[in-house]
């Protein structure tokens, strides 16, 4: 644990963690000041709270104007480099770290961190409930919506954080060591933000660099990105695939992999099934991958892989995740608005029958491919509704893939356009490849705008 006694430390940004952020700092003795551009109402209500414990905040300011009392900058994820109060810090040579490290700096337990392109929230919360369940005081934070900072106040009794960290927290990260780093995989996602995929790889991989050969490196072997940089992680390895083949048996500590309809744990001397997949509540193959990396990210933790098993058979999803919203008129309905990448889609998709599905789509467009869904939206999808900034970079790409293809002013409209155009049998599948920004907060208020939709439809 590092001394922030006495310590000015500047927070840049004031949304949930920039707050949290600011609040765990002065709690450990640290001077803080504070500053957000905005200047909502929201905002200034952050801003009162935190005047109240003595720390310098404004609204409506970069807060360029503080940096010469600071000796230190933490900054919200949002934050690009190009921000006059980042480019002001890199001027005057002042550090500049993220929430999570500065959370990270403060924790005397351990960390498993949980990172990857799809599945982060998913195995994050499994990682967690496994721990629970097998008697640890084990909280789970981070990007997942709740801050590592705010749940270190929280939670003084912690024994275990299981934290998601997304690629823009890991850019600023430097002394943070997970004792277990998971990544999961690697597909194209906020290349509008990173430009290429090879700075997005690098900001991801930065989870294991600052491991050493006694921490525990989580990894989806099968991922051809994450198989060729493995040689840059020096912890112990616990690799998992769907197919035995992509593991070599040199490569690991441990290692799980589907044989049989069963899920195999290789513990180091011999393999044993340890769930059995067919009573896996979850849907879709990308799901046991998902199962396959909470185990052994718990195993590490000496908890026992059947104990966690049942864990696994029981857990339904979280909410937002191809979440079953009703049926209506013989019609199902689903929302998996946390769906931000053409590759979640894609995962989406896998679990129902060719041309079956309705799919809403679009939205903030992040740099995806939408060329890479041309196969499975040919396969699956019946026709296609799109929506938001990116409706005509889709409609170009795999609007000769569908039955129709049709653009949308709004949600609202999308769905009653899909409950019109909807057979017996028919998916109504809300999964946007896109980011909410154009017309939500979030993709967590967008989900909860479908289903609100959704459920007006039924009650008609």
């Amino acid at each position: 644990m590092e001394r922030f006694s006495g310590r000015k430390i500047f927070v840049a940004g004031l949304a949930r963690s920039g707050e949290a952020a600011a609040r765990l700092a002065v709690s450990r003795g640290a001077r803080v000041l504070a500053a957000d551009s905005s200047d909502s109402d929201e905002t200034r209500i952050r801003v009162r709270r935190l005047g109240k414990l003595g720390i310098d905040a404004r609204s409506g300011s970069h807060g360029c104007e503080l940096l010469s009392q600071a000796e230190l900058v933490v900054t919200s994820p949002g934050l690009k480099d190009s921000a006059p109060v980042l480019k002001e810090a890199k001027r005057r040579g002042i550090p500049v770290i993220s929430e999570i490290e500065l959370a990270w700096r403060f924790c005397a337990c351990p960390v498993i961190a949980v990172t990857g392109t799809n599945g982060k929230s998913t195995v994050t919360t499994l990682i967690g409930d496994m721990l629970q369940q097998a008697g640890r005081r084990a909280v789970t934070c981070g990007n997942i919506g709740n801050s590592f900072s705010a749940e270190m106040l929280a939670r003084p009794d912690a024994e275990i954080f299981v934290v998601e960290v997304s690629s823009f927290q890991l850019l600023r990260v430097d002394r943070f060591r997970p004792a277990v780093a998971v990544v999961l995989n690697l597909t194209r996602n906020h290349l509008d933000y990173h430009r290429t995929m090879l700075a997005y790889t690098r900001a991801k991989f930065r989870i294991f660099a600052r491991q050493r050969a006694t921490d525990w490196a989580v990894v989806n072997i099968a991922d051809a990105r994450l198989r060729r940089k493995a040689g840059q992680i020096f912890a112990r390895r616990l690799v998992y695939a769907l197919d035995k083949s992509a593991i070599n048996r040199s490569d690991f500590h441990a290692a799980a992999w589907l044989e049989n309809g069963m899920i195999m744990l290789h513990n180091g001397k011999s393999a044993v099934p340890v769930i059995d997949a067919g009573k896996i509540r979850l849907k879709g193959r990308h799901n046991l991958e998902n199962i396959m990396a909470a185990v052994l990210a718990v195993r590490s933790q000496g908890v026992d892989p059947a104990a966690s098993a049942a864990t696994a058979a029981a857990f339904c999803g979280l909410e937002h995740r191809c979440e079953s919203v009703g049926r209506f008129r013989q019609v199902e309905y689903v929302n998996d608005s946390k769906s931000t990448t053409v590759d979640a889609t894609i995962r989406a998709l896998a679990g129902f029958p060719d041309k079956s599905v309705i799919l809403i789509c679009g939205g903030r467009d992040k740099g995806n491919d939408y060329s890479s869904c041309e196969e499975p939206v040919r396969r699956k999808v019946r026709g296609l509704i799109l929506i938001g900034e990116a409706a005509d970079r889709i409609q170009k790409c795999l609007a000769h893939e569908t039955a129709f293809c049709r653009k949308s002013p709004s949600l609202e409209a999308a769905v009653k356009q899909a409950a019109d155009r909807a057979r017996v049998g028919d998916t109504v599948l809300f999964s946007p490849m896109c980011a909410s920004f154009d017309m939500f907060t979030d993709f967590e208020q967008r989900g909860k705008m479908f289903k609100k939709l959704v459920k007006r439809i039924v009650k008609q």
